[in-house]
This record gives C-alpha cells, sequence and structure tokens, in this order.
C-alpha cells in the first residue's frame, strides 16, 4: 500500500507540475519538493512500525503472549 501510494503521489506530482506551467504559467520548484513527502513518510513509517515489528517479534520468539480476557457479565440474570 504505501508502494502505491508512493506511486501514485510521484504520479500526482508530475500532472500537477505540468498543469502548473501549462494553466499557470507558473514556475515549479525544485524537483527535491516532489520527494520530500515519500522520505519523510518513510522514515516516520518505519520509526512507527519497526519497535513494534520487532516487539511483536521477539514477544512471540520467547512466548510472552498472555492475552487476559475478561468475564462475561450475563446480563439475562435475575
Amino acid at each position: 500500500m504505501s508502494i502505491m501510494g508512493t506511486v501514485g503521489y510521484i504520479i500526482y506530482e508530475v500532472i500537477k507540475r505540468r498543469s502548473n506551467k501549462i494553466i499557470y504559467k507558473q514556475e515549479n520548484e525544485s524537483i527535491f519538493r516532489m520527494l520530500e513527502y515519500p522520505i519523510v513518510f518513510m522514515l516516520i513509517f518505519f520509526g512507527m512500525m519497526v519497535p513494534s515489528f520487532t516487539y511483536a517479534a521477539f514477544s512471540s520468539l520467547f512466548g510472552k503472549q498472555e492475552y487476559v480476557v475478561a468475564d462475561k457479565k450475563n446480563r439475562n440474570k435475575k
């Protein structure tokens, strides 16, 4: 999903840059501004996901997964 999102973003930027020149007669910003979003997004994505993946992998490896289920309350009790 992130790969297709990045591809879609790049296609959007290419179309936006072309229409800026043709329709609005404006000069485009640097090409590096186009790459800024995917680079920052990937850094944030990996910064948030890698610790979660690492913790999940090691907790399942060492068998420390415990799930506590709450007791069911019977509402029909009189």
